[in-house]
């Protein structure tokens, strides 16, 4: 029997054709101790003769009855350390949560592809151990998430496998450093193989086939190794394997958006969004990228930030067709509801304001001016302003959520107010809104003689 043979694992799946699926699946994988049981009874029968390292749950039998197995798990003295992956169908999101917050390690939606429900497996197999609370109170009761915080330590079979992966990794390298390469490679190959989620690993074969002048696959592997990276959580690391893997193929794929397409309709809506999120800051110029996280927003109902995504690629016919609405929908805000504009760009963090400052935050239409940016060609339209805030047409120019800007104001007899600092807080197809920050007294005068009085 292999190492992974030795890993129980237990089914807990009432639909027989279900089963099937999924003990094809980790017996393609080397898994040979599996166990099925169709019921909340059948579970727990197993689980207590302690031969089982992880549960895979129908999510409809482990929180039904206000979470009743999931308590009968989590609360029992010997098992509440014992990891379990959740497979629902779309279930609702605060469910999810609950349970999760209960104990359960992880969620997928049914159906799911071999390879993402192997990873996520072997993520709470191999993976770093993570802290779980050791509960004293059912669910539903105020108390049920309290309690001691204790590390989940793997099985000793586990950590032997681990170790294992380990010492042929380190063998490995000693052999590639004494220039024994295909030696080496046996050995790597190997250890990856132990440990399907071993980064180092997939770097190490990767200066293998580097030092044979095999640069297609060097790259192939450190594109690997940034993947692994990416779905352990070691975002870091994945961006240092990206960066080495782009300079061997400039093509190499981005190790967040890889992991983001694997997930997507299979887990939690925002940790998709989150991993693009991360695969849109590795690679900002993407467009690929943005219509992906843009989708993800779509999916959880955020509208504005989907819109806001989209913006800086908006005419530039990279945005699909079936996603041309949310641009448009945008477009139409902009132009027809001008109240609702103004009332959007409001900026995060203004208090309230009454009698003679009052008129200050409110915003103005001042077409006749423009903002000239450093290093811009052109100066940009202004759409409206105030003492607190300004917003101008972007003309298709790339800007960032969160980016610094320094500008000068200006109208046809020359600049208003100079070295404006700003911070950007909105982006739609048409304008960039800003927040102006530490304004001196000057720039502060200036903006508030420029802008006409509004009688309250």
């Amino acid at each position: 029997m292999s190492l992974k043979g030795n890993i129980g694992i237990l089914v807990g799946e009432p639909m027989p054709q279900v089963q099937q699926i999924i003990g094809k699946i980790l017996a393609d994988n080397g898994y040979e101790k599996v166990r099925f049981a169709e019921d909340h009874s059948g579970v727990i029968d197993i689980l207590r003769q302690r031969e089982t390292d992880v549960t895979m749950l129908d999510f409809k039998m482990a929180t039904e009855n206000t979470f009743a197995l999931l308590d009968d798990i989590l609360l029992d003295r010997h098992l509440y350390r014992h990891p379990i992956l959740l497979l629902g169908n779309k279930a609702p999101i605060g469910l999810i949560d609950d349970a999760m917050r209960l104990g359960a390690r992880d969620y997928l939606n049914k159906p799911f592809t071999p390879y993402l429900l192997m990873v996520r497996l072997e993520k709470i197999l191999f993976g770093a151990p993570p802290k779980v609370i050791k509960r004293t109170a059912k669910a539903g009761t105020e108390s049920a998430h309290l309690g001691e915080e204790v590390e989940a330590l793997p099985a000793p079979h586990i950590a032997s496998q681990q170790a294992l992966a380990k010492k042929l990794f380190l063998d490995g390298h000693k052999l590639l450093k004494q220039n024994y390469p295909e030696k080496a490679l046996k050995k790597l190959a190997a250890a990856a193989r132990v440990n399907t989620l071993f980064p180092e690993a997939y770097k190490a074969l990767a200066e293998v086939f580097r030092s044979q002048g095999d640069l297609a696959r060097s790259a192939q592997f450190l594109s690997k190794a940034a993947e692994t990276h990416a779905w352990l959580g070691q975002n870091d690391k994945a961006k240092e394997a990206f960066t080495l893997s782009c300079k061997v193929d400039p093509a190499c794929p981005n190790p967040f958006k890889t992991v983001a397409d694997h997930m997507t309709g299979h887990m939690i809506q925002r940790e998709v969004a989150r991993a693009y999120e991360q695969a849109l800051k590795l690679t900002p110029k993407d467009p690929s990228v943005r219509v992906a996280l843009s989708r993800s927003y779509m999916e959880s109902g955020d509208k504005d930030k989907a819109a806001e995504t989209l913006a800086p690629i908006a005419g530039k016919g990279e945005i699909p067709e079936d996603m041309q609405h949310v641009i448009m929908q945008v477009r139409r805000n902009d132009t027809n509801g001008a109240g609702r504009r103004r009332q959007r760009f409001s900026m995060d963090g203004i208090g309230p304001y009454s009698g003679e400052e009052r008129r200050r935050a409110k915003r103005i239409p001042l077409a006749e001016y423009s903002a000239r940016l450093p290093h811009r060609d052109d100066s940009f339209q202004v759409f409206d302003v105030c003492a607190l805030g300004i917003s101008f047409k972007h003309g298709g120019e790339s800007f960032e959520i969160g980016q610094k800007l320094s500008f000068d104001l200006l109208t046809l007899d020359g600049p208003r107010a100079k070295k404006v600092k700003a911070v950007v807080r909105r982006l739609t197809p048409l304008v960039v809104g800003c927040e102006l920050v530490g304004l001196n007294n000057k720039q502060r005068d200036a903006f508030t003689k420029f802008l006409p009085k509004q009688e309250d």
